[in-house]
């Protein structure tokens, strides 16, 4: 296998390939390079069934959704096709999509999305560990001010998306209007009817 290493900024394509090696389950993942086994880590990995400290690749590289680590490279090898490095009914056509099935414009679009949604993750994370009124090293933004710059960033990425049709944005809101009416029992401390449109009104 190849040492050579792919320095970020990444390209999409790359950033999809990254992003499906790290859900392969084959090799060992990319992982957070700082206190990936302190409390907030685990509870992350909990919540969403995967390694401690799964790093997530971002045109800037790879990040970490529950702190600041950062990295930006990757061996060369783990972007590329998995099939072609193990026999494994597992990965059976898992890292071969046609170079057709996304246009470039699209994959950009989606490599937008991925990077923004982690953001927003990693802020609220921070959140979670030193509260909204915390302020930022160097900025001097709160918690809450970096939440809300990344949830806006993240808004403009859904916008982009729906604009040029990779999304409907009445099954979007038909989809959040059904999240209401099943979550609502569980929630003990918020409520969501008064905020989401009724299913049947949303187009």
């Amino acid at each position: 296998m190849s040492e050579d290493l792919l320095r970020a900024p990444w390209p999409p394509q790359v950033v999809a390939a990254l992003n499906r090696y790290q859900h392969a389950q084959v090799f060992h993942p990319y992982t957070c390079g700082g206190e990936r086994g302190d409390g907030a880590h685990a509870a992350y990995a909990r919540a969403y069934g995967q390694d401690m400290g799964l790093l997530q690749a971002t045109p800037g590289g790879w990040v970490c959704p529950v702190c600041d680590y950062r990295q930006d490279w990757a061996h060369a090898w783990s972007a590329g096709d998995l099939s072609k490095m193990v026999s494994l009914p597992l990965i059976d056509g898992l890292s071969r999509p046609e170079p057709s099935a996304c246009s470039p414009a699209e994959l950009e679009r989606a490599a937008l999305l991925i990077e923004e949604a982690a953001e927003v993750i990693q802020a609220v994370a921070k959140i979670l560990r030193f509260g909204a009124g915390s302020l930022h090293p160097g900025s001097g933004e709160t918690g809450r001010d970096v939440l809300e710059r990344e949830l806006g960033d993240l808004k403009l990425a859904i916008r982009l998306a729906a604009a040029r049709g990779d999304v409907r944005t009445g099954r979007v809101d038909r989809a959040a209007a059904a999240k209401a009416g099943r979550i609502g029992q569980f929630l003990r401390h918020n409520r969501v009817d008064d905020i989401v449109a009724d299913p049947a009104k949303a187009r």
